[in-house]
This record gives C-alpha cells, sequence and structure tokens, in this order.
C-alpha cells in the first residue's frame, strides 16, 4: 500500500478527533475525512457512462473547487478510461478477472468497469481515450483554461455516449 497506509492514518486520526461519541457517523466522515482523487473520478466516469452528465459536471467542479489540480484530474480520468477501454476489449477474454490481474484491482472496480464497459461499444471507449490524450495536449499547449478543457472533454463524451 506504500504511501496509502500513511494518507490513511492522518485521515483517521483526523475523524477521530472530530467524533464525539463512542461511534462514528458517516456525517463525521463527510465532514471530514477527503476521497481519494481515483475514486472521485471513477464516481465522475461512471456518471457519464450513466448518462448523468449532470451530476458528473458537478462532481468535476467540486474537484475543482476543493483546488485538485486539472493535469491530475485527467489523469486520473485518463487511467480509468483507458481500463474502460481494456475491460471493453477484454469482454470474451476473461472479463472482470482478466481486467484485474492486468491492471492489479481489487475485485469490485475490476468487477463495476468490466460491467460499465459491456454498456459501450468499443468504438466510443477508443474514442473516449483518444479525446483524453488531445485534451492533455490542450491543456499543456494552449493558453485556455484547464478547468474549461476538462468540462468540454465530459460534455463531448456525454455527447457521444448518448449517440
Amino acid at each position: 500500500v506504500g504511501g496509502g497506509m500513511t494518507a490513511l492514518a492522518s485521515e483517521t486520526d483526523k475523524l477521530a478527533s472530530y467524533a464525539s461519541g463512542r461511534a462514528v457517523t458517516r456525517r463525521g466522515v463527510d465532514a471530514v475525512t477527503e476521497p481519494v482523487l481515483e475514486a472521485q473520478v471513477f464516481s465522475i466516469v461512471d456518471a457519464l457512462t450513466a448518462r448523468k452528465t449532470a451530476d458528473a459536471l458537478r462532481m468535476l467542479q467540486d474537484l475543482l473547487t476543493l483546488q485538485e489540480e486539472p493535469i491530475a484530474i485527467l489523469a486520473a480520468m485518463g487511467g480509468q478510461l483507458r481500463r474502460l477501454y481494456a475491460a471493453r476489449v477484454l469482454r470474451s477474454d476473461g472479463g472482470a478477472r482478466a481486467l484485474q490481474e492486468l491492471y492489479k484491482l481489487s475485485s469490485y472496480p475490476a468487477r463495476s468497469t468490466a460491467e460499465t464497459a459491456a454498456r459501450l461499444s468499443l468504438r466510443w471507449c477508443a474514442r473516449a481515450v483518444e479525446l483524453c490524450e488531445q485534451t492533455d495536449y490542450r491543456m499543456k499547449t494552449s493558453y485556455d483554461d484547464p478547468g474549461r478543457l476538462l468540462e468540454l472533454l465530459l460534455l463531448t463524451l456525454a455527447a457521444e455516449v448518448a449517440a
């Protein structure tokens, strides 16, 4: 787990300090802990592929409001879109188990990614990876606002999911 344990220890300490009683509540967790970027991006992509564009955009805005780096958001998004593409390609060749081995994922994210990929076309998955690469290039070579470029990426992906 490497640095993950350090982050977990820090979040646990914050939560223990915040809790006023013997039990930790969901409200307390939401109030003081910071969700991991990859988990938030997983939710964004999941909302996007479920045609919940407004939810995906809201989650993106939340990340930007928390001052997450747009390049880091895009990198995490690109990773998840590449996993979806791989899951779609591997669909008939072991599915979630093959994806789990390829990306060293636990069973839940592998299964969830494989299930999402099954609802998407191979063409969409390939296009999504391509659009991510184009957005990365634009972020690094233009003066356009990176947050705006991320929003445009989500909107373009949403339009292509709907098509």
